[in-house]
């Protein structure tokens, strides 16, 4: 499912409510299927951390900026992927994330002419870099 919607992601720049939806399900199934406690608690605030560190970062961009700095199918994403990671590697996967996309904007600025302004597929770095620390 991750890999769909980072194919998605990379080829459309959007995150399907539908695939987001159901990841947020089996990600919430497999945090209840541990059953242990600290570790539901402990996933459930990490997924509530993410999602308000990122929906904070769009509402201010689209508030302050009046842009759509971040897609709100990325914001959707990140609690999932909140549920996923404990808090101390969800730091990693964001600073990781952002890194690359840094990277990545770069890259089309030099190689393809692209403006700095260009739009970076950030779901696709996040599930990227999520894969790395689950696998």
């Amino acid at each position: 499912m991750l890999l769909s919607l980072a194919i998605i992601d990379w080829e459309t720049f959007t995150l399907p409510d539908e695939l987001n939806y159901l990841l947020l399900i089996c990600s919430t199934i497999n945090l209840y299927i541990n059953n242990n406690i600290n570790v539901i608690i402990s996933g459930l605030l990490s997924g509530l951390f993410a999602f308000s560190l990122l929906y904070i970062i769009h509402k201010y961009y689209m508030i302050v900026k009046e842009k759509d700095a971040l897609g709100f199918g990325d914001v959707k994403l990140i609690l999932s992927i909140g549920i996923l990671v404990p808090i101390p590697k969800l730091f990693q996967v964001l600073i990781i994330s952002s890194l690359l996309g840094i990277i990545l904007l770069v890259i089309k600025k030099r190689y393809f002419n692209k403006e700095l302004t260009e739009p970076v597929q950030f779901g696709t770095l996040l599930i990227l870099t999520t894969f790395f620390y689950i696998f």
